[in-house]
């Protein structure tokens, strides 16, 4: 198998597989990181997400995921 890289983001440590230095995932798959206002917005937003997520998720069928379509608004 790949080997495994190890990379500190502030108090964070994030596990990489794959070739350092140009493996699979690159090193910009790595964990985005979020600034503090950025975050700030996310947590505002979160619960508007989420009524949202669950209002749509009524009118679609029992495999899609709610948490799949609220990760995908948080970003969105």
């Amino acid at each position: 198998m790949g080997s495994e890289a190890a990379t500190t983001l502030g108090s964070q440590k994030i596990m990489r597989r794959g070739a350092p230095g140009g493996g699979y995932p690159p090193a910009a798959a790595a964990v985005p990181l979020l600034t503090g206002e950025q975050e700030r917005i996310l947590l505002e937003h979160l619960p508007i997400v989420r009524f949202l997520a669950r209002r749509i998720h009524e009118r679609l069928p029992q495999h899609v995921d709610i948490e799949d379509m609220v990760s995908a608004g948080e970003w969105d």
